[in-house]
């Protein structure tokens, strides 16, 4: 789940974020922690 949730983040493609959080919600949450400052904050301010 990691190395795909970095490969949209590369490709900044936030309808991809939401496909995958609406589909994998557990493992997409859990998977925040593994990923870097910036990765998380790319993701807190385009899935708001």
């Amino acid at each position: 789940m990691i190395p795909s949730i970095k490969q949209v983040i590369a490709d900044g493609s936030v309808e991809k974020l939401r496909m995958l959080r609406s589909k994998h919600f557990y493992s997409f949450e859990n998977s925040l922690r593994y990923l870097k400052k910036s990765e998380r904050e790319f993701i807190q301010n385009n899935l708001k």
